[in-house]
């Protein structure tokens, strides 16, 4: 059984600093009462049936429920494309921004959401449009020596602060 990643709400998810996060959903028992939107999640699930020596593809970021016919089996997953690391792992970043931005006041938590939304998330350069190229810095393209100069810059910042 597989769900597309825009049904990780819909998921009940948990908990997400123990990777790897699982739903707390039983599939194949919901608790419907207790884990309404897992009805979402269901409608939009895609089902495979595998024969013994098939495989299946899942595609990054989809999630996964498998469960056997049989009596034995075997089941190999292999994680891979996490090219990420150090401060551009997304997980990682992930887990900062719920320490650094999870608890602020509902204002900060609009403002960054309003930032995020803009400038990681929007996928377009209207944001950035009224900057010439060569001043946009961490907003346009960064090329590898920028790259490294920004994490050196971060590491610094995340050492101050105690992290």
């Amino acid at each position: 059984m597989l769900f597309p990643p825009t049904q990780v709400a819909n998921l009940y998810v948990g908990p997400l600093d123990n990777p790897p996060p699982l739903s707390l959903v039983d599939p194949e028992a919901p608790d419907l009462a207790r884990f309404p939107r897992y009805r979402d999640a269901y409608a939009a699930a895609q089902v495979a049936w595998l024969e013994p020596g098939d495989a299946l593809f899942v595609p990054k970021y989809w999630w996964h429920h498998v469960s056997s016919l049989d009596t034995y089996n075997a089941m190999v997953n292999w994680w891979w494309g996490d090219t990420g690391a150090g401060l551009e792992k997304a997980n990682d970043v992930f887990l900062t921004a719920l320490l650094a931005l999870k608890d602020l006041p509902p204002g900060e938590r609009a403002y960054w959401r309003a930032m995020f939304e803009a400038y990681v998330f929007a996928g377009d350069s209207e944001a950035t449009a009224h900057i010439p190229e060569a001043l946009r810095g961490a907003l346009g393209t960064m090329s590898p020596s920028f790259r490294a100069n920004l994490a050196r810059q971060l590491k610094m910042a995340f050492l101050k602060g105690g992290a």
